[in-house]
């Protein structure tokens, strides 16, 4: 079983589609916000601007009726996303459950102008693993994650917790919130974050403070020996710089070229320009022709298709005995 995490997306936007079908939602905002045991509630929030009377008349009708297939729509998400966990579950190998769905539509005053929202909201338990006081996010997007053009990802962290690590980098950071915007196509197992609990570097800083308080108190011929030893052993330590130097330089040459060849070898521009050759010849294309009209190799155009393809951007249709390469709906429109 290979899962692709942002199935996710894709079922998303397809239980919206039924019952909204008069109403064009512009854009999805995602926001996670984590708690210390591991778990995570999820907003996904679906938006559209009432730029005109007639937007706004036909938004007011919809949530004016939107409780008549409320349960229905949301019965369907709740399933949607139960299996998509249960199966995250089973390929982490951690326990994880989804609860407490909820689904409600309204109009938001904005700076801007009136919005038009539909939100649901879920709890993941089991969303982030847990491991000595830290908490890791990014095991559970399998495949990566693809936002579009207009669309946000915000992680938040508990108010305790500060970050260590991200990646990739995010378009904006403050102290417990990160948030990327599309388009992006996030690599496997990403986004990536590790966060720690502030304390525990208050009490480094704690502990150090005290162990410097500690040697301050030395009588000053006890300091004065150990002044003295130090500076025997830094003359010593000087006859094997020329050795070490060359040592550490390597190491980091290493540790830099290690760290690119794990890099994804295509940018977010190159998926782009395989996705407008696509458009171009008219939203289908087989894998020959994406590789002679964008001139990349054949290896790059092969990854870069599979990244797609588990983002759920476009899909492969067997012909005969070729693979017809076709643009999914939301794709073509973006």
């Amino acid at each position: 079983m290979y899962l692709t995490f942002t199935i996710f997306i894709s079922l998303f936007i397809l239980n919206l589609a039924t019952p909204v079908s008069s109403i064009d939602f512009e854009s999805n905002n995602y926001t996670i916000k984590l708690f210390k045991d591991g778990s995570a509630v999820w907003i996904i929030e679906s938006s559209t601007p009432l730029s005109s009377r007639e937007d706004l008349e036909a938004f007011t009708n919809y949530a004016e009726n939107f409780e008549n297939y409320r349960e229905s729509l949301l019965e369907n998400f709740t399933q949607s996303i139960q299996k998509i966990v249960s199966d995250v579950s089973r390929y982490v190998n951690r326990p994880m459950r989804a609860e407490d769905f909820n689904v409600s539509v309204g109009i938001v005053d904005t700076l801007s102008g009136k919005i038009g929202r539909l939100t649901y909201t879920f709890k993941w338990v089991g969303f982030s693993e847990v491991k000595d006081g830290m908490l890791i996010i990014g095991d559970v997007f399998i495949g990566g994650f693809y936002l579009y053009e207009g669309d946000s990802l915000t992680i938040i962290l508990p108010e305790e917790y500060s970050i260590n690590e991200v990646h990739p980098p995010p378009d904006k950071r403050g102290e417990t919130e990160i948030t990327w915007f599309g388009k992006k196509l996030f690599p496997d197992r990403a986004p990536y974050v590790k966060a720690s609990i502030k304390t525990l570097a208050m009490e480094t800083l704690t502990i150090e403070t005290n162990v410097a308080t500690t040697y301050s108190t030395i009588s000053t011929s006890e300091y004065s020996t150990s002044v003295s030893s130090m500076q025997t052993s830094w003359i010593g330590m000087l006859a094997y710089f020329p050795v070490i130097i060359p040592i550490v330089v390597i190491t980091i040459l290493m540790i830099i070229f290690i760290s690119r060849r794990r890099e994804r070898k295509f940018t977010v521009k190159d998926a782009d320009e395989v996705i407008n050759v696509i458009r171009e010849l008219g939203g289908s294309a087989f894998q020959k022709q994406l590789v002679e009209k964008t001139g990349f190799s054949k290896a790059k155009v092969s990854e870069i298709l599979s990244a797609l393809e588990k983002n759920g951007v476009v899909e492969r249709v067997k012909v005969g005995r070729s693979k017809l390469i076709v643009l999914k709906k939301k794709a073509k429109q973006s």
